[in-house]
């Protein structure tokens, strides 16, 4: 692990700790230490950084802003990558955004309404990461993340790097491709939204953000709605 960190360090990737208590980095404040945790600067420094992981037999792990996770005491063994600052870049052309992984789900949210972009008004008070609501096709209040990705950017245990398509993505209910057939990381994502009257998209936020005050422990340290139900 030490010579892992040295190169890592040397090829400058971003912010490398070592033995970081992931309970700074939950939602829940909850987590023992990463042998390494690692906030890549950029997409290419996520490829290297996985690519030394591949050549030291290192074990890793992939988390976004913290939400849903569970971290034992004792912690995480191995790298723990953190899609963060690096990777919160976001273009607007139109109807159509091109978003990074690391980009927060409720920032994009608002950020979109205020230019009256429709589309993700469900996403309203979600606690986590573009890439990992893309991973799992976070929803709420009858939609979710499939309906609105066109594509998703997708860095793949080989190596390889490609561009997946909606249909690619093999969405179901808060599943796809990339949790068993496919493993990958959401480095980006583009999506499609809707023009709409700004007052409206920002009406409907403020009910879906009270809905969740109202059965959520909204402002104490939670992972936002834990449970899933029937698909049917």
């Amino acid at each position: 692990m030490e010579n892992l960190k040295n190169e890592l360090l040397e090829a400058q990737v971003g912010k490398v700790l070592e033995n970081e208590p992931l309970a700074n980095h939950t939602t829940m404040k909850i987590g023992g230490p990463a042998d390494l945790l690692i906030v890549p600067k950029d997409i290419d420094a996520v490829k290297t950084i996985m690519d030394q992981i591949k050549k030291h037999h290192a074990d890793w792990t992939v988390i976004g802003r913290g939400s849903n996770l569970l971290v034992l005491d004792k912690g995480i063994r191995g790298v723990v990558l953190k899609l963060g600052a690096g990777l919160d870049h976001l273009t607007v052309n139109g109807e159509e955004i091109t978003v990074g992984g690391g980009y927060s789900v409720v920032r994009l949210a608002t950020s979109l309404s205020k230019q009256g972009l429709s589309g993700l008004e469900f996403a309203a008070g979600i606690p986590g990461s573009i890439g990992g609501a893309v991973y799992m096709n976070a929803g709420a209040h009858g939609s979710d993340i499939s309906k609105i990705l066109v594509k998703a950017r997708i860095l793949f245990e080989d190596g390889s790097i490609e561009w997946l398509t909606n249909e690619q993505m093999n969405f179901s209910y808060r599943t796809s491709v990339l949790q068993k057939e496919r493993p990958g990381i959401v480095l980006e994502a583009v999506f499609k939204l809707k023009q709409d009257d700004r007052e409206k998209i920002t009406k409907k936020m403020q009910q879906n953000k009270d809905y969740r005050k109202e059965t959520q422990p909204y402002n104490r340290p939670c992972a936002g709605s834990i449970f899933s139900k029937s698909a049917a």
